[in-house]
């Protein structure tokens, strides 16, 4: 069964467990996506490479070739390259494969996917609770990003899911209790923009998409800004969001091993320092923490900014920025082009923008990123005829491995 299978090998990526294999630990969802490299290798043998590509995926196939090409000229150790390269390489692998195999043009993957993600949350949930942790869960790894995208997705296919009030409740009080504030900012966003927005707008014309969209955004940023000041202050809020460079001298590392605010703003300060003396090509793949740990005294303050967007703008530059965010904001036009068929995609890629901002790379975070154009369509499917659906069942069954009809 493809779609249960193909949320099954989603939801991996939301499990906290790591397998060790000669001397490295792997994820699940790192095994499994090296493993659907030897399905692409099959399907790119018997001559139908066409068949993995989404059409939205142009642009990071486009920044995955830059990647290899950028630690190239930084000269990046080899073995660092290429974990790096066959990272993206191996998500973007698995994705092309279930795309090849249509389950991406099945809602019931995304449907069957949030089932699993509800499982996941339940139990990281319960563990937590045995623990003696009421809230706060966050001791997991990667488990803690499952409560956002379960509340998002729940939301999203809601006319797909059964007791969804119930169902919708109970993770939405899970979201709380995890404290994954950006989580909740990105979900409460998403849920904003589509009913006082989208809704309205899926009639409008595409120049009135614009303008509310720009109103909107400019909108939301004064109200997130009177807000917040409203709210601490405008002294406090000053002192918190000030990086002097005596602040950075001065700092006080020892406090900070213990203090997270206070090392999150000095890996923000001395990130933005290292992209100012590298900002065209970045330092190479995985290079931050080479470069972050001349501005420590302990080594392992030494980590990535808790910063998608500025962690790959060190590494890669603003031409690698360029490239991989350039090329989503144009997805995100895309989706606006066509609201009816990609309103889902939009919102999505809405609230995974709005987890790039706080958090670091990982595999799930560019699953998280790389989800909405997956699912994205270029037609209307009400308007597919017979004759195209018989012809996209035998673009499956030309592949190497017959898909799992039902029958």
């Amino acid at each position: 069964h493809i779609p249960l299978f193909a949320a099954i090998t989603l939801a991996l990526f939301f499990v906290p467990i790591q397998i060790g294999l000669g001397g490295i630990a792997l994820a699940p969802s790192d095994i499994a996506s090296l493993l659907s490299l030897g399905f692409v290798a099959l399907v790119i043998f018997e001559g139908k490479t066409h068949k993995l590509f989404h059409p939205c995926i142009g642009f990071l196939l486009l920044f995955t070739s830059y990647v290899f090409i950028n630690g190239m000229l930084n000269r990046v150790p080899l073995v660092l390259l290429v974990t790096e390269t066959v990272q993206w390489v191996a998500i973007l692998g698995l994705l092309g494969l279930l795309y090849a195999y249509g389950a991406f043009d099945d809602e019931r993957v995304m449907v069957y996917l949030t089932y699993c993600l509800l499982v996941i949350c339940s139990l990281v949930a319960a563990w937590h609770f045995a623990q003696g942790y009421q809230s706060g869960f966050k001791l997991l790894g990667v488990s803690k990003y499952a409560f956002g995208v379960l509340c998002s997705l729940l939301y999203l296919y809601r006319d797909r899911i059964r007791a969804f009030p119930v169902l919708m409740l109970f993770a939405f009080v899970l979201l709380i209790l995890s404290q994954e504030r950006k989580a909740l900012l990105g979900f409460c966003l998403l849920v904003f923009i589509d009913t006082l927005f989208l809704r309205r707008l899926i009639q409008k014309t595409l120049s009135e998409t614009y303008t509310w969209t720009v109103l909107l955004v400019g909108g939301l940023i004064v109200l997130a800004t009177v807000s917040t000041t409203l709210l601490v202050g405008f002294d406090q809020l000053a002192d918190k969001l000030e990086i002097t460079q005596e602040d950075i001298i001065f700092a006080n590392q020892s406090e900070a091993r213990w203090v997270s605010n206070l090392h999150r703003k000095l890996l923000l300060a001395n990130g933005l320092d290292i992209l100012l003396e590298h900002p065209v090509l970045g330092v190479g793949a995985k290079m931050l923490p080479n470069y972050m740990i001349n501005y420590f005294n302990y080594d392992e303050l030494a980590i990535y900014t808790h910063n998608f967007i500025l962690d790959t703008s060190i590494e890669y530059g603003l031409l690698g920025i360029a490239l991989l965010f350039g090329g989503y904001f144009l997805f995100i036009k895309f989706c606006f082009n066509t609201l009816i068929d990609n309103k889902k995609s939009l919102l999505l890629s809405i609230y995974a923008l709005i987890m790039v901002f706080f958090v670091a790379v990982n595999t799930t975070i560019i699953l998280i990123l790389l989800l909405p154009v997956m699912i994205s369509k270029k037609r209307h499917h009400s308007r597919q005829t017979e004759h195209q659906k018989q012809a996209d069942h035998n673009h499956q069954s030309e592949l190497p491995i017959p898909p799992i009809t039902d029958n």
